[in-house]
């Protein structure tokens, strides 16, 4: 699994901090750990890919349930039995596909179909792998994660970022991607 792309926003860098004024702060002895790791899933002195140290050999389960799905986005989508799909009354549907993170082909051929017929494509920069691909007129969302326990895929239909408070489409993408990673089920499955 690849791990998140070496070019940062020049906001991350600022927020960093130089390392040349860190070089000649004098403070040597000291390590500092507030700042190893930024983003998704990412805790202070942390490094790397949200998730169990190596890729998991089973698919993970629903990640979260409607009421933190609710809670985050505002919303009212109701959870379909025995699946991991959202829907509300208006039509919106928010759909999650789930695969075994460890050996995964699946991500890649996904992520190439979608970056290929996409009217909008973007990749994400947080720990592990994703990208958020749109129509033109955003009712139509592919949001595509990897991380160290699982590929999760989201078809996100009739729900603008703006119905759920979010600025854009990759806003959006993060604020699901942030969700999965915060309250994802315990239990996992184990490796075998």
């Amino acid at each position: 699994m690849r791990t998140r792309p070496l070019a940062l926003p020049l906001a991350t860098l600022l927020l960093l901090g130089s390392p040349l004024l860190a070089a000649c702060s004098g403070d040597d002895d000291k390590k500092d750990t507030e700042n190893d790791a930024a983003g998704i899933g990412a805790e202070p002195g942390e490094p790397g890919v949200p998730g169990p140290e190596k890729p998991r050999n089973n698919a993970p389960s629903c990640p979260f349930d409607q009421k933190a799905l609710n809670d985050e986005l505002g919303t009212k989508f109701h959870l379909a039995k025995k699946s991991c799909v959202f829907t509300t009354k208006k039509g919106a549907r928010i759909s999650i596909t789930l695969d075994a993170a460890a050996d995964n082909e699946t991500y890649e051929e996904a992520r190439g179909a979608i970056k290929d017929t996409a009217d909008e494509y973007t990749a994400l920069e947080v720990p592990g792998q994703a990208y958020a691909a749109w129509t033109e007129d955003e009712l139509n969302i592919s949001i595509g994660y990897l991380d160290n326990a699982g590929e999760y895929r989201f078809q996100v239909s009739a729900l603008v970022p703006g119905d759920v408070g979010s600025d854009s489409v990759e806003d959006f993408a993060e604020r699901l991607l942030t969700l999965v990673v915060a309250t994802r089920k315990e239990g996992q499955p184990a490796e075998p």
